[in-house]
């Protein structure tokens, strides 16, 4: 499942994630729609781990593992992305790695 998150300043953000097993798609990208969007909506993207937890938080009386926590994942990769663009870094960069030669 794709995930894309825009900013109210208009930048975009790409994250991904999949469901393993028996699970669709389509549980994950409701999680994400109905439960998680909400939580997001005019938040700050380098709020991301205080988004992730609220996020687990609301989701876990479904379980600590499937589709919620994959559906965590995409939308955290596009905080990530997020972030990355307004800093004008790469993600690594953002994350402690060199983006130099080792």
């Amino acid at each position: 499942m794709l995930v894309e998150i825009e900013t109210e300043e208009g930048i975009t953000g790409w994250g991904e994630c999949l469901c393993h097993g028996l699970q669709p798609l389509e549980i994950a990208a409701a999680f994400k729609r109905h439960a998680f969007a909400p939580l997001l909506i005019g938040r700050d993207p380098f709020d991301s781990d205080v988004l992730w937890e609220e996020m687990y938080n609301k989701s876990r009386s479904y379980g600590q593992g499937g589709a919620a926590v994959n559906a965590i994942s995409g939308v955290n990769i596009a905080l990530w992305d997020i972030k990355g663009k307004i800093c004008g870094l790469p993600v690594s960069k953002l994350l402690g790695r060199s983006t130099g030669p080792r």
